[in-house]
């Protein structure tokens, strides 16, 4: 084996030497196509982490929520105006404002909370063995059944 000096290596080298290259915006790539899917080992697993690449099935759920959140919040609009009261005292708030910001509100505070929500999915709940991306099912089932608690005022109370 012959041993090249450092410049006659550069000779040979094509392109940059750099490990890593500049794709322009810093982090830009890792948006959609991060890296971390999951932990490699089976004992890290066993701790709480965090990722940059989520599964289509959270998103899914991500999107449902918001959804159903939307639904409930024209819903809810739509009861008020037939004589109910809004008995969450953050969103009757910002229904003294009016149906936009209303509407806003909800989105907004739905929307932050799942943000804070993925960010921390990995994450051990209190202590105990439950990680806290099982309160995304736990959250769709509360707005699943608030819009369908919701339906059937409309369509058998408010006759």
């Amino acid at each position: 084996m012959k041993f090249q000096s450092p410049t006659e290596q550069d000779k040979n080298r094509t392109g940059s030497t750099a490990r890593r290259q500049d794709d322009g915006l810093p982090g830009f790539r890792y948006l959609f196509f991060g890296r971390r899917k999951g932990m490699r080992r089976d004992e890290d697993n066993r701790k709480s982490y965090f990722l940059d690449h989520y599964s289509l099935r959270v998103f899914g759920i991500i999107i449902g929520i918001i959804l159903l959140s939307l639904t409930d919040a024209l819903l809810t609009l739509h009861l008020i105006r037939n004589g109910a009261a809004e008995i969450n005292p953050i969103m009757e708030h910002f229904l003294k404002y009016g149906p936009l910001p209303f509407l806003a509100a909800k989105y907004l505070l739905t929307t932050a909370s799942i943000v804070l929500l993925l960010i921390y999915k990995n994450v051990y709940i209190f202590g105990t063995k439950i990680r806290a991306k099982y309160l995304f099912i736990v959250i769709f089932l509360i707005f699943a059944s608030v819009v369908l608690w919701e339906l059937f005022l409309i369509l058998f109370v408010l006759k």
